[in-house]
């Protein structure tokens, strides 16, 4: 009996959040809590199949919450937990460290239901879950590095203007190009200029 439990400090997102999962075909039980300290107590006692977590804004607090900190917390209670993030609107930064630490994907707070039923079927599954078309998010480093490959930098050229060893470099550039599937440098500057990842 799949329980799904969401995540979401602003109680129109839950509400609308809840009432979209609740529809979803195959989810007997919506949960919603409004904080990170209320998600970690309501995964002991519920044992969600799936866990819906916003990727920051706890309204407990005055200072954003960092939703990779609370994702760790979350799989040390439970380490098989099925997570997906809840990215801000136009935002991705939030949820690339926590979908690193162990996050399936993620939604957009402003998913469509469509969108929201696809995430939540994909995410009880276990499988890893990304809007389509979106992009895997890349890193503040990895941008940089991206950004002097756009100026036509070699990799020693970038490390020494990013403070980096040629191999860091060269390692960043490796997982930017995989992240972009690019079959090489130009080709993840070219994606990168359509996606609008650099100017």
């Amino acid at each position: 009996m799949p329980t799904v439990l969401v995540c979401a400090s602003d109680a129109g997102t839950r509400e609308r959040l809840a009432r979209e999962v609740g529809a979803v075909r195959g989810v007997t039980r919506v949960v919603t809590v409004g904080s990170a300290e209320e998600v970690l107590s309501r995964v002991v006692m519920e044992r969600p199949s799936l866990t819906l977590l916003e990727a920051g804004g706890d309204p407990a607090e005055d200072a954003q919450v960092d939703g990779a900190a609370v994702l760790a917390r979350l799989l040390d209670v439970q380490p098989s937990a099925a997570v997906v993030m809840i990215a801000p609107v136009g935002h991705t930064d939030p949820v690339a460290e926590s979908v690193a630490a162990g996050a399936l994907g993620y939604v957009h707070e402003d998913a469509s239901r469509e969108q929201l039923v696809r995430a939540v079927s994909q995410g009880l599954a276990h499988a890893s879950v990304r809007p389509p078309s979106a992009p895997i998010p890349l890193t503040p480093r990895e941008l940089a590095v991206l950004e002097g490959m756009s100026r036509g930098l070699s990799n020693p050229e970038i490390g020494a203007e990013l403070f980096l060893a040629a191999e860091t470099v060269k390692s960043h550039a490796k997982r930017l190009l995989h992240k972009l599937g690019a079959l090489d440098r130009a080709h993840a500057v070219a994606l990168a200029f359509r996606q609008g990842l650099l100017r």
